[in-house]
């Protein structure tokens, strides 16, 4: 079914001239493997009761080279949105250029569930309007989201013995995941948040995929509405908020406010630990050896 379901559109884009044959080539893995999911605990929510971080590894699965195509086609109409942090570098760069308020608060929003709130008639829509924006030919756009069409609702994975197909939201363990789920965000963005009234109170709104930082100039009650009408612009999507005068963790930064001026310093996870590996180790001893010279 997976290699059908590609096959007919990728030679089909050949013959029109679409793609060549390199990418042809490309596109088709002959020999896939069936991804995986497998479960991380996450030990910093709770170290007696553990919820699970699904993740879906889909490394040489029959869909890998096509949401690698997809994400390097996309990936530049994710990364121009006002609102995009690529790392902590660059939200460090951008928060050295800050002006503060008078009375700022420190707040992050996160979206709940990001992945699996996105509808794939939304999603493949956003995907659409930019590349008519960016004057891609129609059957190239065609192309493009028949791919993402398979790649999204065709996904599947294996955990244990049993086989499953992703049913909803973005396809878990795919390349191309960031960059559709950031160009989502970035449409969301635009068509409610930065048109809304309540957003004036906003002085800088960051966002890294579903966590956004922002520095607010408006009152407490005003955050509450602004924060009221998130969880009210699109069905499904969930903000929660965390707001502090004074300090704030967004990535591994820790900001602080301190007599009007903005200071940072690295955020550790109180459950984080070095990991240590004794150099009498049965690890290869290349392996051993190079470790101080890869962390100095």
């Amino acid at each position: 079914m997976g290699h059908y379901a590609y096959s007919y559109p990728v030679l089909r884009a050949l013959d029109k001239g679409i793609i060549d044959s390199d990418v042809s080539v490309f596109l088709r893995i002959p020999h896939p493997v069936t991804p995986l999911l497998y479960v991380l605990p996450k030990i910093h929510k709770s170290l007696i009761d553990p919820p699970g971080w699904p993740i879906v590894s889909g490394r040489g699965s029959v869909f890998s080279n096509i949401a690698a195509f997809l994400d390097r086609i996309l990936r530049f109409h994710a990364t121009s949105a006002p609102s995009y942090i690529r790392d902590t570098s660059h939200f460090l760069l951008k928060l050295r250029d800050l002006s503060l308020p008078a009375w700022p608060l420190l707040v992050s929003f996160d979206v709940v569930s990001l992945y699996t709130s996105i509808k794939h008639v939304f999603g493949l829509n956003v995907v659409d309007v930019a590349l008519a924006g960016a004057g891609l030919s129609l059957g190239g756009r065609g192309f493009v989201l028949q791919l993402l069409e398979v790649v999204l609702k065709r996904n599947y994975f294996r955990f244990g013995d049993t086989f499953y197909q992703q049913q909803r939201g973005v396809a878990m363990g795919s390349n191309v995941a960031p960059t559709y789920a950031n160009m989502f965000m970035a449409e969301v963005e635009d068509k409610f948040i930065y048109r809304s009234s309540l957003f004036r109170g906003a002085r800088c709104w960051w966002r890294y995929i579903d966590d956004i930082f922002v520095v607010w100039g408006g009152s407490l009650e005003e955050l509450h509405l602004f924060h009221q009408y998130l969880n009210n612009i699109v069905s499904g999507l969930e903000f929660t908020v965390t707001v502090s005068p004074t300090e704030l963790q967004f990535l591994d930064v820790m900001v602080h406010i301190k007599n009007g001026t903005i200071f940072t310093d690295i955020y550790h996870k109180p459950t984080d630990r070095n990991n240590l590996l004794r150099y009498d180790s049965n690890h290869p001893r290349r392996m051993v050896e190079s470790l101080p010279w890869s962390q100095l």
